[in-house]
């Protein structure tokens, strides 16, 4: 079988990636340019690239293109993780031209991404566990200063994913959220004062972390989770 990811060159993308490759799956990965993954421990035949930008205009078009040539019946689980969250800023110091921005990839490109993903998976998977899961943020749940059009539409794209769930899932598809707090590679990141985080465990997600959550919720084990927001947070 197969899946489709995007924002596989982040912390969690990339983490997301390695581990179905290591379990013999072929990636379709989604996203600007490219990387090598010089050193890792990755499959190169199991990935293969396909140029997206969900900034641009002709994002449409590009996205229908790449859906044309996949055409894969056995393409069963798609992850979206793609994201730009944009420079800290107040909203006062921002222009138009900027909220447009973080808005067309944040939102209304992502909307278009899942309606089309969703789509394939009801007209074209032949599998029996076609999962969608979108990686959003706890900052869709809480307030967001300095990244409030960020934050303010990954909530927008949470609620649409809860709608969406009962849309589709009488096609047998089923739509969930995972929401991880910060991650790192080092848990116990010093240049971070966790204490002040109020995290139960008292210390930072990893990307595993995250990857295990996704792993359970494309899995069979959660064949009857529909419509969830899982919180990879320690507790907080």
């Amino acid at each position: 079988m197969a899946l489709i990811l995007t924002g596989f060159t982040s912390k969690i993308g990339k983490a997301i990636l390695k581990k179905y490759i290591h379990e013999g799956k072929l990636v379709y990965c989604l996203g600007r340019k490219d990387e090598d993954f010089a050193g890792e421990d990755i499959d190169l035949n199991l990935k293969k690239f396909f140029s997206l930008d969900f900034s641009s205009n002709s994002f449409e078009l590009n996205l229908e293109n790449i859906f044309n040539q996949i055409n894969d019946q056995g393409i069963e689980h798609i992850i979206h993780a793609a994201a730009n969250s944009g420079e800290r800023q107040i909203i006062k110091n921002l222009e138009y031209k900027d909220i447009n921005k973080l808005i067309t990839i944040n939102y209304l490109n992502s909307v278009w991404f899942m309606k089309k993903s969703c789509d394939l998976l009801s007209d074209k998977s032949l599998s029996q566990n076609k999962s969608f899961i979108y990686i959003s943020t706890q900052l869709a749940k809480y307030m967001g200063p300095r990244l409030s059009i960020y934050s303010s539409s990954k909530a927008a794209m949470n609620n649409l994913c809860r709608s969406l769930s009962h849309e589709y899932g009488p096609n047998g598809v089923r739509i969930n959220i995972i929401s991880p707090g910060i991650v790192s590679d080092d848990p116990y990141d010093k240049k971070i004062n966790i204490s002040n985080l109020n995290i139960p465990l008292s210390r930072l997600a990893t990307p595993d972390d995250v990857v295990n959550a996704v792993d359970f919720i494309n899995s069979q084990k959660s064949c009857y989770i529909n419509g969830i927001n899982l919180d990879v947070n320690g507790g907080r």
